[in-house]
């Protein structure tokens, strides 16, 4: 083999994968809460319209 074909390494894998988790993790939970808050205000605007 002459020339080494450029790759990621394990530990380059290791930190890309973590981050992408961090990130999603962040994103579920924003989506978690936004849906939570959304779900309130519709009760209490159905509760005041009554």
């Amino acid at each position: 083999m002459l020339f080494k074909k450029p790759a990621f390494t394990l530990l380059e894998c290791l930190i890309a994968l973590s981050l992408t988790m961090i990130l999603f993790m962040i994103s579920v939970m924003g989506y978690r809460h936004f849906i939570t808050e959304n779900t309130l205000i519709a009760n209490v605007n159905q509760m005041v319209e009554a």
